[in-house]
């Protein structure tokens, strides 16, 4: 579960820390390779779902909606988003399929595991906590 975790947080936070500086691209290179690469791990974890992570990474639509796709030609070509994509990729191929196919289905349903958020029942995930001290 923790590389389940690692791997939605991970995706979550690139998405959420825009660039300070460069065109129009909300994020780094470096970030655009780590969150292409699981958009693109997870095509493979879950074909059925393919066009939903693919959709994700074409210029004009979600995180790249500002960007011309020239400009993510150019980003895509840099030596940080190859290396972060990379890197991404080959980490994420140690992962249990059976881990990986939730990671990324939870992260489509908008799920998490990450301790204090709640699900779609509006039940927190939080474990529960013992009357007895160190319990």
């Amino acid at each position: 579960m923790k590389i389940h975790r690692i791997m939605v947080l991970s995706l979550t936070a690139t998405l959420a820390f825009p660039q300070l500086a460069g065109a129009k691209l909300s994020m780094t290179p470096q970030a655009l390779g780590i969150v292409e690469g699981i958009l693109t791990f997870c095509t493979k974890a879950v074909p059925d779902s393919a066009s939903k992570f693919n959709r994700a990474m074409e210029p004009g639509s979600g995180f790249l909606s500002d960007v011309t796709k020239e400009e993510l030609e150019k980003v895509r070509s840099s030596g940080e988003y190859l290396d972060a994509y990379a890197s991404t990729t080959e980490s994420l191929n140690k992962i249990p399929k059976d881990e990986s196919v939730k990671a990324c289905t939870d992260f489509l349903s908008g799920k998490s595991d990450e301790p204090g958020k709640q699900d779609e029942t509006g039940k927190s995930n939080e474990p529960a906590k013992s009357d007895k001290p160190g319990k």
